[in-house]
């Protein structure tokens, strides 16, 4: 689905709304996960092995954003970690 009645690139006012109206988020590394996580929203955050220093490589969690939980992926794990992510929605795990 894409709404059309604000821009997602300039409008964070609309944007912060759309995200928590949302049950989870799974995404990238970007600000989806740092509006959701401030909003408390469950996230999955996939990311590389070369991420931001502020997620830290040997952590499964945010500091700041305790509802985001960080999926380290490789180019051959990715694939994994969507299908984890999809049973784990299937299922209702959090």
């Amino acid at each position: 689905i894409h709404d059309d009645s604000f821009d997602n690139w300039s409008d964070l006012d609309g944007l912060a709304p759309q995200i928590a109206s949302l049950d989870r988020v799974v995404t990238v590394s970007n600000l989806n996960v740092h509006l959701a996580g401030a909003q408390g929203i469950p996230t999955d955050v996939l990311l590389t092995q070369s991420a931001l220093w502020y997620w830290p490589p040997s952590k499964t969690r945010s500091s700041w954003h305790p509802a985001v939980r960080l999926i380290r992926t490789t180019e051959q794990s990715a694939h994994v970690a969507v299908a984890e992510i999809a049973a784990a929605l299937r299922s209702g795990a959090s």
